[in-house]
């Protein structure tokens, strides 16, 4: 008897369980619900049951903390900007496949005299070997002070890295390690020993870090424009992407013509084409116009290197974290199309 009314009771707090769990995963409060599921964790096998009446199914539930190594995602430290949309793994569903429409619809200004095949740097071989192991993009800031119009300074300008470019590469940073690519990130402010000379002080920062990672292909170098709007104010378009406001992008990219060695330009305008292509297609209003430099910016140093301006003085961090995301997902489309021809 005493068996029998144990088994009863047991069966009115399983019915009372699986009412909770259908109000808790109710569209509104999906997320208090699934903070309560992980508080039962202690009790997995309850966890079980209750998933098993609702959904005639059983659970993987975790029923200790993973292992150390097992979450390689890095979180910005706080205090965190307004939070933005998580994007899903871009792994191309079929091979990229680049056209005359595509090139025609990529636009080239700054103040470098070359003329460039557009179709033929499309369609050229990643000159990268994103293949093995070890990190294959660095991120760096040449100019790591720069930063927005919510910032709080006067000029545009601050160390902490909550709140410059450095917490836009970390954006960056974050969405290459969620489609499995492996990034070193260089938060050190680059500029503070002086403005001008930054690019020398990052040129021998880059070769430190080729030096102990020969597996990096990739230097993205993350800066923030500057501009006057027509009021004079501080400029920074705003476009709407999938319902979200964000920033534009502005890909920099040297040559040789200034005089200074750097055999490899066209592969690394290559590599930018081809991110700025697949940007085009998807969201034509994100990116500005590419710019092609006489200068060489330390992209002599790898054969994937890339200076995007992530965003303008005028525009708010969010908004930059934004387009950053969105960017970053177009390189990794990039890559992850190239490393799967190979």
């Amino acid at each position: 008897m005493h068996t029998r009314h144990s088994f009863q009771r047991l069966n009115r707090w399983i019915l009372v369980g699986a009412v909770l769990l259908r109000l808790i995963t109710e569209p509104g409060i999906f997320t208090p619900g699934l903070r309560a599921l992980h508080k039962l964790r202690e009790n997995a096998t309850f966890a079980r049951a209750m998933l098993y009446l609702e959904f005639g199914c059983g659970s993987d539930y975790p029923t200790a903390a993973p292992e150390p190594g097992q979450l390689t995602v890095k979180r910005p430290a706080e205090p965190q900007p307004e939070a933005v949309a998580v994007l899903a793994p871009v792994k191309p569903a079929q091979p990229l496949v680049f056209t005359a429409r595509d090139a025609e619809s990529l636009h080239i200004a700054g103040s470098c005299s070359y003329t460039v095949d557009k179709s033929e740097l499309l369609n050229r071989p990643l000159a990268g070997d994103f293949s093995g192991s070890g990190p294959k993009i660095l991120i760096v800031h040449t100019h790591a002070s720069e930063a927005y119009a919510d910032s709080g300074a006067e000029d545009f300008h601050t160390d902490d890295t909550d709140y410059n470019v450095v917490r836009v590469g970390t954006e960056i940073a974050q969405v290459f390690e969620e489609n499995d690519i492996e990034v070193l990130h260089d938060t050190s402010i680059n500029d503070a020993a002086g403005y001008n000379d930054a690019y020398s002080r990052m040129a021998d920062t880059i070769a430190g870090y080729l030096e102990q990672y020969p597996s990096i292909q990739m230097v993205l170098d993350v800066h923030r424009d500057a501009y006057e709007a027509p009021d004079g104010s501080a400029g920074g378009n705003v476009v709407t992407v999938d319902g979200e406001e964000s920033a534009q992008v502005m890909l920099v990219m040297g040559t040789d013509e200034g005089g200074q060695y750097h055999p490899n330009w066209q592969d690394n305008l290559s590599c930018a084409l081809k991110t700025q292509a697949v940007l085009q297609r998807d969201y034509p209003e994100l990116c500005r116009d590419l710019i092609l430099r006489c200068s060489r910016y330390n992209q002599n140093q790898t054969p994937c290197s890339m200076l995007v301006e992530v965003g303008a003085s005028g525009n708010t961090l969010p908004q930059a974290l934004t387009a950053a995301r969105y960017f970053a997902a177009a390189v990794c489309k990039v890559i992850q199309n190239e490393s799967s021809e190979q």
